[in-house]
């Protein structure tokens, strides 16, 4: 048996260590019971074929133990790349994710002013993780959840979950396009 890292948005109380899921990838049936325990909070990049389903308050990566073949592996954890972390290049990316989530809340829904309050503060943990040499986007996205957790979205059509992992998934993309080209 291989242990793998699935991602999933999750909500676990807060002192909970260890965890009970179903799971089911087609090998096993649904509503195997496997045991699951808490790994870190990291998000990745690709979404695996198995399903898991968590009754859930807090992101989390949980590992479980499962066959998987070799095509279905898990992707490695996602990370920015360390050269963003100088300072000049920290402040040109949170820059750059200031106005690409400020124009992807515009577009998802309608503008207004809550979005450039939502892409300020985004962009400002982004920063600040980047000049600590944290490359880890679920640290990232944590901290993103937190400097929002105290911003009211009564007046937006936007949430704390849907706008940071809404500026984790412009990152991902910007990675991507970076190693592209």
């Amino acid at each position: 048996m291989a242990t793998f890292a699935c991602s999933i948005a999750a909500f676990v109380p807060a002192a909970s260590s260890s965890y009970h899921a179903h799971y089911n990838d087609g090998n096993h049936r649904s509503g195997h019971f496997l045991a699951m325990s808490r790994k870190g909070t990291r998000v990745q990049s690709q979404s695996l074929s198995s399903t898991l389903r968590i009754n859930t308050v807090r992101i989390v990566i949980l590992t479980c133990n499962a066959a998987l073949p070799e095509s279905d592996q898990p992707p490695k954890d996602l990370q920015v790349p360390r050269d963003w972390t100088s300072p000049s290049v920290a402040a040109q990316e949170a820059e750059w994710l200031r106005g690409a989530l400020h124009q992807w809340l515009d577009d998802e829904y309608c503008p207004e002013p809550a979005n450039e309050e939502i892409s300020k503060r985004c962009s400002t943990a982004y920063l600040r993780c980047l000049t600590e040499g944290q490359v880890d986007m679920g640290e990232i996205l944590m901290q993103m959840v937190r400097a929002l957790e105290s911003f009211s979205f009564k007046e937006s059509f936007h949430g704390v979950f849907s706008s940071a992992n809404a500026a984790i998934d412009l990152i991902t993309k910007r990675m991507n396009d970076a190693h592209d080209s």
